[in-house]
């Protein structure tokens, strides 16, 4: 009884484990995919944005967040 009632528990406990390693993976492909989009599009993470004038940030939030719209929705 006490052998069987381990056994059920490292079974389950082994299925969780699997669960968050499964969604850790998925979540990194998405964010690569999405990460790749956005590259495509010609922004990447690390790339400060413009600090010329308040137009030129509005023009690049702009373009960034129709870049992601179109990342998002691939």
């Amino acid at each position: 009884m006490i052998v069987g009632s381990a056994v059920a528990a490292l079974l389950v406990a082994t299925i969780i484990i699997g669960v968050v390693i499964l969604n850790t993976l998925r979540a990194q492909a998405e964010n690569e995919a999405y990460q790749e989009c956005m590259a495509r599009y010609g922004f990447s993470a690390d790339a400060p944005p413009p600090v010329v004038g308040e137009d030129s940030q509005d023009e690049h939030l702009n373009a960034i967040t129709t870049a992601a719209e179109a990342c998002l929705q691939d």
